[in-house]
């Protein structure tokens, strides 16, 4: 059935395009010495309000449908139009991208429609993925024993003999749970003139290798950017840099600025203030009180395996180099033969120059891949040499186990199975609120890209596809060439709504095709 167009589509405020189909004169195209003018033309006259995009529609349809295009569709630029003069040799200037599927966004794509019947689904299939996966996390969590005990204040808190450790530096997770007589073995005793803090602690249950020993710190910011960018990685793989190429430096490459040589003028070895400001205390091998036992430990495998290629043997010369400042204490008598660094086999100074994207971190220390930490009461040393009180930090001692996941967190875990109930919640509400309060979905047919294509019909006969038939030029031709009056718009451009759909690869072609027509409805006859 076709339905007459009785409304033309033109916007409010927006003048009526007036045009007409018949023999142009000569001025209003292109006239050359092989051919002239053609015996028809479209032409038309845009007020002063007309807009930029009415223009550019009018001019598309008719290089779409063949028509003649060689006028000046914007009038000129004297009026505001986009094209030259029709009297100009100058090139046509346009904007208008390529007519590519990429560019004109007629690339196929998938537009699901979500209704209850696939949300509710999809809830819960995902509370059930999220729930196996947070317990399992939560499992493996809790699998790993931890102690963690803060030892900041022990040279100034503890004294010669052992005195309980306030209740509120430790904290414990084990298997186990500990007894009143455990609490109680936990002290400490501490030996300012070598700055050395013993730290004594009960295992009620045995730790299983690998157990891990880590040093963790809190409110250092070591992901600051001038912190992270205080380095010369020529320096670290064994080139002997000089104080003046240590000093120099740009806005985006700080080197080893402020941090490069001493008063003197000879350089530091490592420079910059990552390497200064390094760990330095030291976590001696655990001791068994009740029988002397040695629990060993070491520091090797405790950085990563690339981090190796990081660094080099160094071509200075032990008098060429002194320590950085805080490293002073560790070298009183500075650099010789036998202490000089060798930055490629220093596991520490690797783990060290990772920065932490956080201000409280760990970093591992030692390790025992081998061998069970018993239970027991058991006495560990700790040389205190890092300062914490120029930043107002913390320092603690963390002794840890693993598990397949890595160490103790809960946190991830707990995420997943928060998600799979919020999941759960949702899924459920939506079901009730289908099958308690339906609701009548919208009709499909409404949608762009299942309505009927628009058709030009002529005679009431002939309905095709206006990108097939190309129905608008011919008959345009056909009345300019005849001199015929031109068909209302009532009776030459109508919507064919006969059933037919469009189909799904042309379905942005053909919503771009009724934007332009839209321009044409609103064209009236002129005499």
């Amino acid at each position: 059935m076709i339905e007459e167009r009785k409304r033309p589509l033109t916007t409010k405020g927006h003048p009526t395009l007036v045009g007409s189909l018949a023999p142009a004169p000569t001025s209003l195209c292109r006239i050359t010495p092989e051919r002239g003018c053609p015996p028809w033309s479209f032409k038309y006259d845009s007020q002063p309000g007309l807009s930029h995009s009415d223009r550019r529609a009018v001019f598309a349809f008719l290089k779409m449908t063949g028509t003649n295009t060689k006028v000046a569709t914007g009038g000129g630029r004297e009026r505001g139009g986009d094209y030259s003069p029709l009297d100009s040799k100058e090139p046509v200037k346009t904007m208008r991208p390529k007519d590519t599927a990429w560019l004109q966004q007629r690339i196929k794509a998938w537009s699901p429609l979500i209704t209850a019947p696939w949300t509710i689904p999809i809830f819960f299939i995902l509370a059930v993925i999220f729930a196996p996966i947070g317990g399992l996390l939560l499992y493996t969590s809790a699998q790993v024993q931890e102690l963690t005990i803060d030892y900041t204040h022990c040279l100034t808190s503890a004294n010669d003999t052992m005195s309980p450790i306030p209740r509120s530096s430790f904290s414990t997770y084990f298997h186990t749970p500990l007894t009143p007589a455990d609490l109680d073995a936990y002290r400490w005793r501490s030996s300012p003139a070598t700055k050395t803090c013993t730290l004594q602690f009960t295992i009620p249950s045995n730790f299983t290798p690998p157990v891990l020993f880590r040093y963790k710190l809190t409110n250092l910011h070591t992901n600051h950017r001038r912190f992270v960018m205080s380095l010369d990685r020529a320096q670290l793989m064994g080139e002997a840099r000089t104080r003046d190429e240590l000093m120099s430096h740009s806005d985006t490459n700080f080197r080893c600025n402020p941090l490069y040589a001493n008063s003197a003028g000879i350089p530091y070895y490592p420079c910059g203030e990552i390497a200064n400001s390094m760990f330095n205390d030291t976590f001696h091998a655990p001791v068994r009180a009740a029988d002397g036992h040695v629990y060993p430990i070491t520091s090797r495998g405790i950085a990563w395996p690339h981090d190796r290629a990081l660094y080099r043997p160094t071509a200075y010369k032990p008098a060429d180099v002194v320590p950085p400042p805080f490293w002073e204490e560790a070298f009183p008598q500075g650099y010789n033969s036998s202490n000089m660094p060798n930055l490629q086999d220093w596991e520490e100074f690797h783990v060290w120059m990772r920065p932490a994207g956080l201000a409280r971190f760990s970093r591992l220390a030692k390790r025992n891949d081998h061998n069970v930490l018993g239970a027991g009461v058991w006495q560990m040393n700790v040389t205190s040499r890092f300062s914490t009180q120029g930043y107002n930090g913390r320092k603690a001692l963390v002794l840890t186990t693993s598990s397949a996941m890595g160490g103790r967190g809960t946190e991830l875990g707990w995420a997943y199975v928060v998600s799979a109930v919020v999941c759960a919640v949702l899924g459920v509400g939506m079901t009730a609120g289908v099958l308690g309060v339906p609701r009548q979905l919208g009709d499909p047919a409404g949608l762009s890209w299942n309505r009927p294509d628009c058709y030009v019909v002529r005679d009431g006969r002939e309905c095709g596809s206006l990108w097939e038939r190309h129905s608008v030029s011919a008959l345009f031709v056909q009345q300019a060439g005849t001199g015929a009056a031109t068909r209302n718009r009532s009776g030459a451009l109508k919507n064919c709504n006969n059933g037919h759909k469009t189909r799904r690869d042309e379905t942005r072609r053909d919503e771009t095709n009724l934007l332009i027509l839209s321009c044409l409805l609103s064209f009236h006859d002129e005499p």
